[in-house]
């Protein structure tokens, strides 16, 4: 069964999200996603969010796979948080940079 889950600062941290409730906010709005984990977001930084765009996203129905990547800043840089609804996290973060480096993402 596929989790969902929040990488950043290389370190995943479950979420309760199935593949249906992202895919309906992502078709919304994907930056609805984000802000229903800035609180977990901030906590991690231990810094407030300034702000926050989405970058890429992968999506696979067919396999049930979701990365979704938000550019965030706060007080000390930028970073880069995923979304990611997987059977295996690390294995979508591999494949998404091999799509990434086709130009696929």
């Amino acid at each position: 069964m596929p989790y969902t889950y929040v990488y950043l600062i290389d370190k995943f941290y479950p979420i309760e999200f199935s593949l249906s409730e992202i895919a309906e906010l992502y078709d919304e709005d994907p930056m609805k996603i984000f802000e229903s984990i800035r609180g977990l977001i901030e906590n991690v930084l231990g810094s407030k969010v300034k702000r926050a765009r989405l970058y890429k996203s992968f999506l696979s129905y067919k396999t049930g796979t979701i990365l979704i990547e938000y550019m965030v800043s706060f007080e000390k840089g930028t970073i880069g948080v995923k979304v990611i609804h997987a059977h295996n996290p690390v294995k979508a973060i591999e494949k998404y940079y091999e799509a990434e480096k086709r130009g696929e993402v």
